[in-house]
């Protein structure tokens, strides 16, 4: 990541990081993990206020959430320890996570999938934050202003273009259709997954040479 260790102004990350990634590849899991696992936070207490901000970040973009969908908001409780359940689908082992959906008007909430064979090193870090937590709050006792002044302290990344990169991550590694995009990310109709989806031309050589099933 050429951006990393660059401070930018938070009005002005989107633009620059849309930027920098008609070039570069988005983050990977293994990038992901790097970055969460070498950032710090907080002074009062840094060990459980780091915890909290990688799990912050972790949630932000497993979910591909809003701030508004995760944290309290419009007198709607934010994502609790019980909102996060991990169960079996055929076999495979799965964290489904259960947030608000802001977007669409006929789902209030949306329960997403994570692939922990895939995904596990990020969901680790976010059971080392479950742990510490008491089941019937919120994980993040704090507001959007907070929680933005965390990951632009702790990334290069702003929140809403987290959000970018994990649909651009769905859609590259795991194959998602603008249908399945759509279902994810909470949308009504696969409309807002062009504004979405950061490709650059090293993913469309691959598509030449993709497998054919």
């Amino acid at each position: 990541m050429s951006n990393k260790g660059i401070y930018v102004k938070p009005w002005s990350r989107q633009k620059f990081l849309q930027q920098i990634y008609q070039n570069e590849e988005v983050p990977d899991i293994e990038e992901l993990v790097r970055i969460v696992k070498s950032f710090t936070f907080g002074t009062s207490n840094p060990f459980f206020q780091t915890m909290r901000a990688r799990a912050l970040f972790i949630i932000y973009f497993l979910t591909g959430g809003r701030r508004t969908e995760i944290l309290h908001s419009k007198g709607m409780a934010g994502i609790k320890k019980e909102d996060i359940k991990f169960d079996h689908v055929d076999n495979k082992p799965i964290m489904f996570l259960r947030i608000k959906n802001h977007k669409n008007k006929e789902r209030k909430t949306k329960r997403l999938p994570i692939p922990i064979e895939f995904e596990g090193k990020l969901v680790d870090i976010l059971k080392e934050y479950l742990d510490n937590c008491p089941d019937n709050k919120e994980l993040f006792n704090f507001g959007g202003q907070r929680a933005t002044q965390i990951i632009n302290k702790t990334t290069s990344f702003n929140i809403h273009f987290i959000r970018h990169i994990r649909a651009t991550n769905l859609v590259v590694k795991y194959g998602f259709t603008a249908n399945m995009l759509a279902k994810f990310m909470g949308w009504s109709d696969t409309r807002p997954a062009k504004y979405y989806i950061e490709l650059n031309p090293r993913h469309m050589v691959r598509e030449f040479y993709k497998e054919k099933r």
